[in-house]
């Protein structure tokens, strides 16, 4: 019966010393910010945390010619087919000292003065026979 009674003290000690760990331990890291990486200004953060900028920086243009550049890890667009929207196979972005910036493509700037000049010159589906035209042309100096 004692052996028992032995045994029980010191569970109950190890599990008072467990507790006064724990306590220990909040009490140091409660007023810390926890954060995987450094925000140095290589990162984005949002809601879900700090990303390091070369992990999210895409391409966040949808549809059109006008690029945005930026945290691409969770774009939805619609699939309506706009004039201009074969050009973005052409586009990317890039991180340039810590920012998302779009990167420089002759085949996205060819396509995307080709596409205003058929903008310019033709209406309604004229404009997206003229833009297959243009991608056709890029790619045909693209894949050679």
């Amino acid at each position: 019966m004692k052996k028992e009674s032995s045994n029980n003290n010191l569970v109950y000690v190890l599990l008072f010393l467990l507790f006064v760990s724990l306590l220990i331990i909040f009490s140091l890291v409660k007023d810390k910010e926890i954060t995987p990486f450094p925000n140095d200004g290589n990162n984005i953060i949002d809601d879900g945390g700090i990303i390091p900028v070369g992990d999210a920086c895409g391409v966040t243009t949808c549809h059109g010619l006008d690029i945005t550049c930026g945290d691409a890890r969770n774009l939805a667009c619609t699939e309506m087919y706009q004039v201009g929207d074969g050009c973005l196979q052409f586009a990317s972005c890039e991180e340039v000292k810590g920012k998302c910036v779009q990167a420089y493509s002759e085949e996205f700037t060819q396509c995307k003065t080709c596409v205003q000049n058929c903008i310019n010159r033709f209406d309604g589906d004229s404009q997206f026979d003229c833009e297959s035209s243009c991608i056709s042309n890029i790619q045909g100096v693209v894949d050679y």
